[in-house]
């Protein structure tokens, strides 16, 4: 991909060979062996991991390490554009099958048995267990917070416990590569298309997998960030759940809106299918 587009990209940064990347490892390690030591020192503490971009890699691998050794995960998971893929892009050994059971048993592992220590109502003010962790105006169903021009909101509060959201953005051009094709970018769709042959001279056999389909039950969630307007508004994040399509007919069809061959040569275009949000 990199003798590809060099020469015809005004800026190639980007692109050169990048370092071997064991240190993904080794970082992920570390970040299972944090959640280990706090659960040691404090075990009813609640932990949210914030993965953005390689990140979220490092943050789904070291909930695969605790898990396989029969500890506890974080509580919550916040995948921001992720590059983990449900595609088998060129040259890619693992299968989409593969990748999808991945993800599904790791979401799986965070999600099933949500640690519900302390219950929301001991945070209250004046409680034993409140430790200054919420304001007078907070109740486990509901809290207040000022707006961007000063005034008082109320909005529901939620147990986010035992949950995993995705946010991806169709606008970043970087997940969108063609050895990458990204859930950061492309979402995760209702159900995925696989092929494949028992032997190399054997008829194609041919079906579809339940991604969404099977992850929405499972209290994983995702939701679309876009600068694009529609019906000249913002598209709200934070909708009720509804399915919203990756692009408009009269939108861009790749990432980012780019149309010169840099990007039509390097890009996956965006479907027209909905995500499920």
């Amino acid at each position: 991909m990199t003798a590809t587009i060099q020469p015809v990209a005004s800026d190639f940064t980007y692109f050169g060979k990048a370092p071997p990347r064991r240190y993904f490892v080794l970082a992920a390690e570390r970040l299972a062996m944090l959640v280990s030591e706090i659960r040691r020192l404090a075990p009813d503490d609640t932990i949210t991991i914030m993965g953005h971009s390689q990140g979220t890699l490092i943050t789904l691998l070291a909930q695969a390490m605790l898990a396989d050794r029969r500890q506890r995960c974080a509580d919550c998971l916040i995948l921001v554009d992720s590059p983990y893929s449900l595609l088998e892009p060129k040259g890619e050994e693992q299968t989409t099958q593969a990748k999808l059971r991945t993800l599904i048993n790791i979401v799986n592992a965070v999600t099933t048995k949500p640690y519900a220590r302390p219950s929301l109502s001991e945070l209250q003010v004046g409680q034993p267990g409140y430790g200054g962790r919420t304001g007078h105006g907070w109740t486990p169903s509901q809290g207040t917070r000022l707006d961007a021009e000063g005034k008082q909101i109320v909005f529901a509060e939620r147990d986010n416990r035992g949950k995993v959201y995705l946010y991806f953005c169709p606008q970043d051009t970087t997940v969108a590569l063609d050895q990458v094709q990204g859930i950061g970018t492309y979402g995760v769709p209702d159900t995925v298309h696989v092929a494949w042959k028992r032997k190399f001279y054997s008829t194609e056999r041919t079906a579809s997998l339940p991604a969404m389909d099977a992850l929405k039950d499972m209290r994983f969630h995702q939701r679309m960030w876009t600068k694009l307007l529609r019906g000249g508004k913002p598209v709200a994040v934070g909708l009720p759940p509804r399915h919203i399509p990756l692009r408009m007919e009269d939108e861009a069809r790749y990432p980012g809106g780019g149309v010169a061959p840099a990007t039509t040569l390097s890009q996956t275009p965006l479907p027209q299918e909905g995500r499920y949000i």
